[in-house]
């Protein structure tokens, strides 16, 4: 046997393997836990922000050393079915996602899509009251509540709107109408004007 089939046969004996895999779910287990997507970690075509988000997943993880592309395709397949599994959970249908969402209903009766997991710059808060389950949708200026899951909204993260010009803004989850573009380029916690009344009144000026 050559040196090269010696190396390529030790990679994929059953201890490597083994090894592969545990390491491929730890890595999904601590991404789901930090709520990051499949998208926000590629190794095929990613930018710098999806290495440096990588970086934090394996350190997270408690691995030492890099996991090889392989263990992180691996870790991302199962990233994205702990997504599908989750119960409740729908597609994105704007064009170049399709990725698995969360559909809650805000306080004013509006569907609001957010990303799976809870996430550390949510600013959704699914909630129980008198009319069952409602997101409140905390702005940028409100302190959000501590010890409570906080979701992200999609738009936020979604591919399709991923490369989104400050003209093209998104549109305030109360009102539905368009944000600061500036002010949601650098905050990734403006959801909402700041005039609008979470209870469904829509901008009072």
């Amino acid at each position: 046997m050559s040196a090269a089939g010696a190396q390529d046969h030790f990679a994929h004996n059953p201890t490597a393997e083994a090894n592969r895999e545990k390491k491929a779910k730890a890595l999904a287990a601590t991404a789901a836990g930090m709520g990051y997507r499949v998208y926000e970690l590629k190794c095929v075509g990613g930018t710098v922000a999806d290495a440096d988000r990588r970086n934090r997943v394996r350190r997270a993880a408690g691995l030492t050393s890099a996991p090889s592309v392989e263990t992180w395709a691996r870790a991302l397949g199962l990233l994205e079915a702990r997504e599908r599994m989750l119960p409740g959970v729908s597609v994105c249908q704007a064009p170049g996602c399709g990725h698995a969402v969360r559909v809650v209903i805000t306080e004013s009766g509006k569907n609001l899509e957010v990303d799976p997991f809870p996430h550390p710059d949510g600013r959704v808060w699914p909630k129980t009251t008198k009319d069952g389950q409602r997101a409140v949708v905390i702005a940028g200026h409100e302190t959000p509540p501590e010890d409570e899951p906080l979701f992200r909204q999609h738009s936020r993260s979604c591919p399709s709107t991923a490369h989104r010009r400050p003209s093209e803004a998104p549109r305030c989850s109360e009102c539905g109408q368009p944000l600061d573009g500036v002010l949601a380029a650098r905050d990734a916690t403006y959801l909402s004007h700041p005039t609008c009344d979470p209870g469904g009144g829509g901008p009072d000026g």
